[in-house]
């Protein structure tokens, strides 16, 4: 049975309504669902935050990060008006990223909820769990890695680890669980009614490496690849594992019936983590919500191929699926097969009865056919062009000569030896004294970030780029954060969170 359906919602939809003792500030930082989190920076022991939100549901929850130990670990929570009452936030020792409240069980319908006493604490997303008549007219829903509703194939490994995110807090992932794997051909397949379709999981930036994955959609075939460098600005900030990673998305989907089938295709020190898929819905309510069950590939499938897995034994065994003419990464299921079905059985068989059909023909033609005349009348041809070819050329050379020496002799009355040597300095001058620079020289003083190249972009955008902006101010203030970069979320013994200042600081040290 499935499990119960939940939306999602991120903290920067303007149901969300921040406010308090001061304006909240938004951070960017790379852990982030939708890459946005906001929190109030402003508070203090006197000056707390506050945010409302109105949903349709039956219960909600609040993801996002917690504060150190210098600040509060309680907040109070209204709902529907009712008299506030006192949370605490995750056992987990803070800073972490946590789901760090659960509302109760409510009548499906409208409810508005007050969270109040916020010392500190970020709102990352909302999960809302909807009725079975819950509109979802534009609503993103959201299914767990551990929902019925994904099937896999292969060495999958169920993980409920903490997350290590390097520089940021750690934390756990939706639902306190992961599905991961490092096997290529390991797959696993979702189905869904609607309209787009994302999918998310960790990355860890700390593992030099490669790693990719295929994506068929309905039978059409995606590659996406996730390299990670010395060069990576997410691996020069020491992010390490990052929550929320879209490893692929895609909208503008015909309304109805999708399966989306992801394929492990290579792993180079790396791993695929995948946490959760989102998709918005075709449907209006979970009363009128499709029973799709999804399809794995079966061994003879183009997503499949070219790779083994211990999971599918029957693949070694196929023609087409055996071949490595064609690598896994091929875009497109229709290049996959032309590759595929040029090493099968079908294409030797098509290739055999064409030639049949052609040796017929010439030997017919050879019973029949005067040989010798045609090849004595070819070769005749050729020498008689040959010898009229050197006639002509012989008679072009001697008229040349004569009229060289002819020249010559003119030439010698008209042009001294002065004349000619100023003649050739000016010959070897020309295109220069106009200060122009031949087009295959190599040109000095050009900006090397304008080149046009990937690398080159990158850094612009590293040296142009702010992750950190603060709402209603023209810089987030901070007087309490500290030095060091690997200190970021120590405690501070006066202000918030250095969520902000922290990111400054990793873009200070990304541009140097």
């Amino acid at each position: 049975m499935p499990n119960p359906l939940l939306q999602i919602l991120d903290d920067n939809h303007g149901e969300f309504k921040y406010g308090g003792a001061g304006q909240w500030t938004l951070s960017t930082l790379v852990q982030w669902y939708q890459k946005t989190s906001n929190y109030p920076a402003f508070a203090s022991s006197t000056a707390f935050g506050t945010f409302s939100l109105s949903f349709e549901g039956t219960s909600i929850a609040f993801v996002g990060n917690t504060p150190t130990n210098a600040f509060s670990q309680t907040a109070t929570v209204s709902i529907d008006g009712g008299a506030p009452y006192n949370i605490t936030y995750s056992t987990t020792p803070p800073p972490a990223y946590v789901q760090w409240y659960q509302s109760p069980t409510l009548s499906e319908g409208t409810h508005t909820v007050v969270v109040d006493h916020l010392d500190g604490t970020a709102v990352d997303y909302a999960l809302i769990q909807v009725g079975q008549n819950t509109p979802l007219g534009g609503k993103t829903l959201v299914i767990d890695n551990d929902d019925p509703t994904v099937q896999f194939a292969g060495n999958w490994q169920r993980n409920t680890d903490q997350f290590n995110a390097g520089s940021l807090p750690d934390g756990f992932p939706l639902h306190n669980s992961t599905h991961r794997s490092s096997n290529p051909g390991d797959t696993f397949a979702f189905g869904f009614a609607g309209t787009s379709v994302a999918i998310y999981g960790i990355l860890n930036w700390n593992n030099i490496g490669t790693l990719t994955a295929t994506y068929t959609l309905d039978g059409n075939t995606v590659t996406q690849s996730y390299p990670v460098t010395v060069t990576s600005a997410e691996h020069i900030s020491q992010d390490a594992e990052a929550i929320n990673f879209i490893y692929f998305s895609l909208d503008n989907l015909s309304a109805g019936d999708h399966t989306l089938i992801v394929t492990i295709t290579e792993c180079q020190n790396s791993q695929y983590i995948f946490d959760y898929v989102t998709y918005t819905p075709s449907f209006s309510t979970l009363a009128s919500m499709p029973n799709i069950a999804p399809v794995l590939p079966s061994s003879s499938s183009p997503s499949s191929s070219g790779t083994s897995s211990p999971s599918s034994p029957s693949q070694n065994a196929s023609p087409a699926s055996g071949s490595n003419s064609v690598p896994p990464t091929t875009v497109g299921s229709s290049s996959t097969s032309r590759g595929s079905g040029s090493q099968s059985g079908s294409a030797s068989i098509s290739t055999g009865s064409s030639t049949g059909s052609n040796g017929n023909s010439v030997r017919t033609s050879s019973n029949n056919a005067p040989v010798g005349a045609i090849v004595g009348g070819v070769v005749g041809g050729l020498v008689f062009l040959a010898l009229f070819a050197l006639l002509l050329f012989l008679i072009w050379k001697r008229r040349s000569r004569a009229m060289s020496s002819t020249g010559l002799a003119s030439e010698a009355r008209i042009t001294g030896p002065e004349n000619f040597s100023s003649q050739m300095s000016q010959v070897r001058g020309l295109g220069q004294s106009d200060g122009t620079v031949s087009p295959f020289q190599d040109t000095v003083g050009a900006n090397p970030f304008n080149s046009g190249s990937i690398a080159d972009l990158k850094r612009q955008r590293v040296g142009s780029s702010s992750n950190e902006r603060s709402l209603g101010s023209t810089s987030p203030e901070n007087g309490n954060a500290t030095s060091s970069m690997d200190l970021e979320y120590m405690q501070d013994q006066g202000g918030p969170p250095a969520y902000d200042d922290a990111a400054y600081r990793r873009n200070t040290f990304r541009s140097r």
